[in-house]
């Protein structure tokens, strides 16, 4: 066996999960693209501050219209939007959110990097923003990302000011100005680089009221595609489905944007056409005239005529457009790579073709397994010689070849995990650190096929991930790329927890997944700090297949103060200490993310009504349940059934989870069934739910409206307008103490009106905000009790968060005749 080298190509560096090409990515379609991408050099930034910010419609315009070379730049990951699809927040959202910007960005035909900066929640205003990030910093990495991509213009989403609507939006319209100067200047930011100087900066989020430079439709038909950028940019929005974006239907006809240019080093006209007037983008003179050629000889239903043209302008190519002109013939004469992973035994010929077959998904260090390539000529082109093909990974890889494209591997012993390579300790702290290539969007692919290939005189190479088959719920086969990982993923079932004062009993539960393949047994053990005890001291476990999950439940005896406890598991002498979990919905390929496996007790002085039983309405997943179990309260998840026609009665007190109106039909269906259960003298609590609760679902006249509003400091003054009402005074005493302390922000979801028989029993504000009295309501219907809470829960409990906790005791311990 030989060693397989370390690659370092662009495709690589800059790595995106490989996929089934987009409908205009193939064939004769896919080949004009690329061809258009010839007949210029022009490159373009994009910044913005969240994913789903983007105006992708003019970059699809810019990328797929125009050829331009169009690099996404966010500054965060999206860790504190919204999560409408699983019940990830925080770090493990962000992961969700690059995975489905990733995908937009294929439609948007743009490549896609990030900052270390973190979404920390909704700002007011950009003087939050700063008060949370460092802003020399995040210039430093705008600017790098420039000197990197040196665009001949940057596009900013937003202009810098107040009108931007948030704090990090503001905050990117800022940071696109600074950095475009700043860039030009080598004397700024050495560090990040050699200076680059942009031709033109321009800014968006403008109406056609307001002055003006370009405006620009991407609605505009393309007959190669079959239909409107605008069009292709909007299935690429739809891909960010945690935030609920692209929901309408994007039409024939107009797709409007207007952008104001805010600088430019080679002046301008008052109304332009394009964003490089004035600019010198075209190839040189011998690569226009290949370009130019190339189209001449393009025909739809023959791309490979145009590939002799191609070919000699691949003589001529240098530096980074050899990639656009090595990827333009590949078009053009079908050329494609596929590495796919064996499994371990396959249905004979023919019946393999029509019935799926399935590999492991994670492959361990010092794991053997075959891979099968297939070099492509699919337009049939004469004069295409295939060269060979090779298998490239890092950390010691043995890679073997075999016969008719077969090679057997062995995965290195020094080969990097493939997950998410920034992190960060505390969701407090508001940038993450870089393991890997800084600001890119994924982890390098595992393993990499190169083949090379030889046409028209020139040498060009292909290359393609390798991938794994796995059968989805319902049959279908999925092809993902490789991933290398841990044999064993250790976590803890939640990170924080509440251990009341008087007590010095605590359960705890450690999670072990079967990441690699095949059986495995391991024991599992807890560090914990002197005076504390587990019981047992180790649980072993035992698993037969790949994905087998265990839980092991340890009982501590608790010494004094609060604990720091860590989770090990040993198999075959190897200890592992942190998870490895896939985060992914549907067809979203998985991300994985690692975190150490530490569980945090804290001590909180909190009681509950004695006899509590709770039914929970789940919405779209939170880790409020968790809270009551620490709080010894029992509980049951209602289901449709339970909520159609089952014994409410039984509870006494019913909570509705985070937009559980938005995301389960049966809670607006049955809605009369929970007033019912209010006025036979129940007590029921809606929790923060989003405007599809604007229905006037509760007993009493209200109105959220479709914006409203939120308290995004987490600090914010807080003044409890009815004190002596029993919520405040029992089992727990509130006092300010209890509203420090708190992890992103108070309360989101606001009520604005209501009727006079609802109370407000809470008044709090951001800067500059008016009082928002409408994020704690309550109202007497029948013999019972009504609630409606925005305030942020299911933010504050995961982190045992001490004021939160007492309070959402006192919340779930009202009696309804109090």
């Amino acid at each position: 066996m030989r060693r397989a080298q370390i690659f370092l190509s662009v495709v690589a560096s800059i790595a995106s999960f490989a996929a089934e090409p987009l409908a205009e990515d193939r064939g004769a379609a896919g080949a004009h693209q690329a061809l258009r991408r010839l007949q210029t050099t022009a490159r373009v930034l994009y910044v913005t501050a969240h994913p789903d910010d983007e105006d992708g419609a003019t970059i699809a315009y810019l990328s797929r219209g125009m050829g331009a070379e169009v690099t996404l730049l966010s500054l965060t990951r999206g860790e504190s939007g919204a999560n409408l699809m699983t019940g990830d927040f925080f770090d493990s959202l962000g992961a969700l959110r690059t995975v489905e910007l990733t995908r937009a960005a294929r439609y948007y035909g743009c490549k896609l990097r990030f900052t270390s900066s973190v979404d920390y929640g909704y700002s007011k205003n950009i003087d939050e923003a700063w008060r949370n990030w460092d802003r020399e910093q995040v210039l430093a990495e705008v600017v790098r990302v420039v000197r990197e991509e040196r665009p001949h213009v940057i596009l900013a989403r937003w202009q810098g000011t107040a009108r931007d609507g948030h704090g990090h939006h503001s905050a990117a319209g800022v940071m696109a100005r600074e950095a475009y100067e700043a860039a030009a200047d080598g004397k700024r930011f050495p560090e990040a680089g050699a200076a680059w100087q942009a031709s033109k900066l321009y800014a968006d989020n403008r109406r056609e009221n307001d002055p003006w430079t370009i405006r620009v439709d991407a609605g505009v038909y393309d007959p190669i595609l079959g239909r409107s950028y605008a069009q292709i940019a909007r299935d690429g929005l739809r891909e960010q489905r945690t935030q609920g974006a692209g929901a309408v239907v994007s039409r024939p006809g107009e797709s409007v944007a207007y952008y104001s240019r805010v600088a430019s080093r080679v002046g301008g006209a008052e109304k332009e056409t394009s964003f490089f007037e004035g600019l010198n983008v075209g190839p040189a003179a011998e690569l226009a005239e290949a370009a130019r050629e190339a189209m001449r000889l393009f025909r739809a239903d023959h791309p490979e005529a145009a590939a002799p043209a191609i070919a000699a302008g691949l003589r001529m190519a240098k530096g980074r457009s050899v990639e656009i002109w090595q990827d333009a013939l590949r078009r053009v004469l079908g050329i494609e790579l596929e590495a796919l992973v064996q499994p371990a035994s396959r249905l004979p010929e023919p019946m393999s073709r029509f019935r799926p077959y399935e590999t492991f998904r994670v492959a361990t260090r010092g794991q053997e397994f075959r891979v099968a390539t297939t070099f492509h000529n699919r337009s049939g082109a004469a004069g295409v010689t295939f060269s060979g093909v090779e298998l490239l990974g890092e950390g010691g890889w043995a890679v073997a070849a075999e016969p008719s494209g077969l090679f057997r591997v062995r995965v290195g012993d020094g080969a990097p995990e493939t997950r998410a390579f920034w992190h960060r300790d505390s969701v407090k702290t508001p940038r993450y650190t870089y393991e890997g290539a800084f600001g890119t969007a994924l982890p390098r692919p595992a393993l990499l096929a190169r083949a090379t290939y030889e046409y028209g005189g020139v040498t060009a190479v292909v290359e393609s991930e390798a991938m794994v088959s796995r059968i989805d719920e319902s049959g279908v086969q999925r092809l993902e790329p490789l991933t290398v990982g841990p044999a064993l993923s250790v976590r803890f079932a939640s990170e924080f927890g509440v251990l009341p004062v008087g007590r010095d009993s605590y359960r705890v539960k450690v999670v072990v997944r079967n990441v690699a393949s095949g059986a495995r047994t391991a024991e599992v053990s807890l560090k914990l700090p002197a005076g504390w005890k587990a019981r047992p001291e180790r649980a072993k476990v035992e698993f037969q297949k790949e994905g087998e999950e265990s839980a092991v439940e340890f009982g501590l005896e608790a010494g004094a103060g609060d604990a720091s406890v860590r989770a090990a598991a040993v198999s075959d002498g190897v200890r592992f200490e942190a998870s490895f979990e896939p985060r992914a919905y549907g067809a979203l390929e998985p991300l994985y993310v690692s975190r150490p496996a530490l569980h945090t007790v804290r001590r909180v002085d909190v009681r509950v009504r004695p006899g509590l039983r709770i039914g929970y309405v789940m919405g779209t997943g939170d880790d409020v349940p968790a809270t009551l179990d620490q709080l010894g309260v029992p509980y049951d998840l209602l289901d449709t059934a339970t909520l159609a026609g089952g014994d409410l009665s039984r509870y006494t007190t019913i909570l509705v989870g985070i937009r559980a109106y938005a995301a389960r039909s049966d809670v607006r269906t049955y809605n009369q069934r929970l007033l019912d259960y209010v006025a036979n003298g129940g007590v029921l609590i809606v929790q923060y739910n989003t405007p599809e609760y604007d229905g006037n679902y509760g007993p009493f006249p209200y109105t959220m409206g479709r914006n409203p509003e939120e308290v995004s400091e987490e600090d914010s003054p807080v003044t409890v307008l009815e004190p002596d009402d029993p919520v405040f005074q029992s089992p727990n005493r509130i006092a300010a103490a209890d509203f420090e302390g708190w992890v992103e922000q108070r309360g989101s979801k606001f009520l604005t009106t209501w009727d006079p028989r609802w109370k407000a029993l809470l008044e709090t504000h951001d800067h500059g905000q008016a009082p928002q009295k409408g994020g704690w309501l309550v109202a007497r219907h029948g013999r019972g009790l009504y609630v409606y809470c925005a305030y942020a829960w299911y933010r504050q409990l995961p982190f045992a968060v001490p004021g939160a906790v007492r309070l959402f005791a006192n919340l779930i311990s009202q009696r309804p005749t109090e």
